[in-house]
């Protein structure tokens, strides 16, 4: 399920987006993915690669599980 960029980042809260792209300053992964997913201008939720991305918030910190989980819905 696909979700357009902009819907997408209104998920995050203004704390978690700045964490986010204060750790991709750091973390070229998560700055790659941060790029590919403003390019592509939307977002597969169900995605492998989002389903990786997802996995590391929640490993460097940045999200809860609960909280990736609702940011990553499908609905």
């Amino acid at each position: 399920m696909a979700a357009a960029a902009a819907g997408f980042l209104e998920r995050l809260t203004d704390a978690e987006y700045g964490a986010i792209l204060a750790a991709a300053g750091t973390n070229t992964q998560l700055a790659r993915w941060l790029d590919i997913f403003r390019l592509r201008g939307e977002i597969d939720v169900t995605g492998n690669t989002v389903l990786a991305a997802k996995a590391g918030l929640v490993a460097l910190g940045l999200l809860t599980q609960t909280r990736a989980d609702e940011v990553f819905a499908t609905a």
